[in-house]
């Protein structure tokens, strides 16, 4: 059986399940697994927690600076578990470690092609054991920190959305100003990648579910306030955290 610093694959993922769903820390993954192990970790414990169905996927670490820093070359997925949504004007409580990233996410169509695009607000949360020694595993076994997420409403299909321009704003106050172009150079190009690489690691990709493409701009602390993150195109998403 393959172990990861002398403890199984399955063992592994059974911590980071139960870290998961009592709301704790995620446990260190071992830097010497391979990325195939840490997809297996990951789609191991979120299949056990959560379904083998789930809400879409999230692409992460989609631009040239967070890869340099997790010593990768392309982004990473993390499975969307369908209790992780939100509806808009969502009431979410503030706490240490989470935050806020704005994103272009695609409704999944026939024969893995896109159906319709979205604005959506994403809030993940570090919360890791080992802060200080994070790398590529602990972002892939973690499923890229997926904890919560708010989809707006579905828009047509545009082939320009990259050009699309995003606000988020927190009281009024504006606190990040993108484009879509930020997610990989173009969404819809992020999003034929994220389809390829979720079949690779083992995932099933079906009609109806989403693809969030990756942060636009910065990445901003989920800090008390109403916000609204305001989407070319593609209207608004409203949530306050308390």
């Amino acid at each position: 059986m393959l172990e990861a610093q002398g403890e199984s694959l399955a063992d592994l993922a059974d911590r980071i399940a139960e870290a998961a769903l009592l709301d704790r820390p995620y446990p260190d993954v071992a830097a010497t697994l391979s990325e195939t192990d840490a997809y297996a970790v990951q789609r191991s414990w979120v299949f056990g927690a959560y379904g083998e169905f789930p809400a879409g996927f999230k692409a992460g670490l989609t631009n040239q600076a967070a890869q340099a820093r997790f010593g990768v070359t392309e982004p990473v997925i993390g499975a969307l578990p369908e209790v992780a949504r939100l509806d808009a004007n969502a009431i979410v409580s503030a706490r240490a470690g989470l935050l806020i990233e704005v994103e272009i996410g695609f409704l999944v169509g026939k024969d893995g092609m896109p159906a319709a695009m979205m604005g959506v607000v994403e809030l993940p949360l570090l919360a890791f054991e080992r802060p200080d020694v994070l790398d590529r595993n602990d972002v892939i076994g973690s499923n890229v920190s997926v904890y919560r997420f708010i989809p707006g409403q579905t828009t047509l299909l545009d082939p320009a959305v990259r050009d699309a321009a995003v606000v988020l704003e927190r009281d009024g106050e504006a606190l990040n100003r993108a484009f879509a172009a930020d997610a990989m150079g173009d969404p819809l190009a992020a999003y034929h990648w994220m389809v390829g690489k979720a079949r690779a690691v083992g995932y099933r990709v079906e009609p109806g579910m989403i693809m969030m493409t990756g942060a636009l701009g910065r990445v901003v602390d989920a800090t008390p306030g109403r916000y609204t993150a305001t989407f070319e195109g593609m209207g608004a998403v409203e949530f306050e955290v308390r």
